[in-house]
């Protein structure tokens, strides 16, 4: 390294002249560099205006992050308040089916309940009816009896133990006709 200082050392002195050019020239290189890279006063060089539209670039972009951000939460919040609500729709559409539900039972309900009564009614009426026409048969029947042992007595002219007799038989024979007109029905 010695060497090398003096042989630069011994080219200076030789030549001051060309050294001092040299110099001149590296200084101006130097200050244009500078002033194309940095600018000179209040006009900005290109690594300054490299440097200026990163940082713009940079916050714009930080900038529509943080917007980005914001609209994020602003949609999370959106969406929990959304399924908050339809939460409640869904719990009040519940009540009101159940309700409904509950309302339409009471109804059938009440509906069969009636419809059931009507069916008793109409039963009892049509046994009333039947029991009406059961003793009118029977009417009929003991009249029928009691006229044809009239008829045989009065055409007969029996005594008095054999009218008994055959008024026994003639109810006999209108109970047994009486029992099988009741076990036919």
């Amino acid at each position: 390294m010695e060497e090398l200082i003096t042989e630069v050392w011994h080219e200076i002195a030789a030549k001051p002249v060309v050294f001092a050019v040299e110099i001149a020239q590296f200084a101006i290189l130097v200050f244009i560099i500078k002033a194309v890279a940095f600018g000179i006063g209040k006009r900005k060089g290109m690594v300054t205006n490299m440097l200026a539209e990163r940082r713009e670039r940079i916050l714009a972009e930080l900038a529509e992050a943080d917007a980005g951000q914001e609209a994020l939460q602003n949609a999370a919040e959106r969406v929990s308040e959304i399924q908050h609500r339809a939460d409640a729709i869904a719990r009040s559409i519940l009540r009101e089916a159940r309700a409904n539900a509950r309302e339409q039972k009471r109804a059938i309900l009440a509906e069969g309940e009636s419809r059931a009564a009507e069916i008793v009614v109409e039963a009892h009426e049509a046994l009333a009816k039947e029991q009406a026409d059961m003793l009118e048969g029977i009417r009929d029947q003991l009249v029928d009896v009691v006229t044809a042992s009239t008829h045989q007595v009065l055409e007969q002219g029996l005594s008095p133990a054999e009218q008994r007799a055959v008024v026994q038989r003639a109810i006999i024979a209108g109970i047994e006709d009486l029992d099988s007109l009741a076990l036919s029905s």
